[in-house]
């Protein structure tokens, strides 16, 4: 296995998210300061040029990846039967988004002109370790195969870039591909937190290898 990390950085002042990413014992691509959806041509772009990683690990921006769930994305996606496997972490650091995880295993409804219909999807209680488990959608992080990847890019809704994860889910269940999900992996989600520098900082891709 020789994975890419690839990591969304709109803004500054997440200190903690990067320092626990360069402990990670894997290559990192860093997309900075781009807005939606270029930022996600770009990572196609990025994929489809390097064919010598086999697997992608998909980490937003606000999400606090560490070694440990590093290492069980790896040994999880082995063990699975399909071809994805997300980590969970909290919805937001306020009371009712610490007691969630931001993952969804039944679908739900998109509207045409508003994105998704229920402002807020049925997210699960946090605490449930129940070990991989088959979901609908998941948002932050992933891992999985390259050429997973390059069937199912992340692309947001429509023009706009929103909801990339929800797109996401909606097409990798309608074309009857298995999301998982392993459950013991619990990720800081720091949302909300930061400062937006897209559009006032220069764009910038930067690879820190390992």
């Amino acid at each position: 296995m020789n994975p890419l990390i690839i990591y969304l950085e709109p803004k500054s002042g997440l200190s903690e998210v990067k320092r626990e990413l360069k402990k990670i014992p894997c290559d990192i691509i860093c997309l900075k300061y781009m807005k939606y959806p270029d930022v996600y041509k770009v990572a196609l772009r990025t994929v489809k040029s390097h064919s010598e990683y086999t697997h992608i690990v998909w980490v937003q921006n606000d999400i606090i990846f560490n070694k440990e769930a590093f290492f069980k994305l790896c040994k999880g996606i082995k063990s699975i039967e399909g071809s994805i496997l997300g980590a969970s972490m909290n919805i937001d650091l306020s009371h009712h988004g610490l007691k969630k995880c931001a993952y969804t295993t039944e679908p739900f409804l998109f509207n045409e002109t508003n994105g998704f219909i229920d402002k807020d999807p049925p997210y699960r209680d946090k605490g449930l370790d129940r070990g991989i488990i088959p979901i609908f959608h998941n948002g932050g992080v992933f891992i999985c195969t390259r050429e997973f990847y390059l069937r199912f890019p992340l692309r947001g809704f429509k023009e706009t870039g929103y909801n990339a994860d929800l797109v996401h889910g909606i097409e990798i269940n309608a074309n009857q591909e298995k999301y998982y999900l392993d459950t013991s992996i619990h990720l800081k989600h720091l949302r909300y937190q930061g400062k937006m520098q897209v559009g006032k900082k220069p764009i910038e891709v930067e690879f820190i290898e390992f």
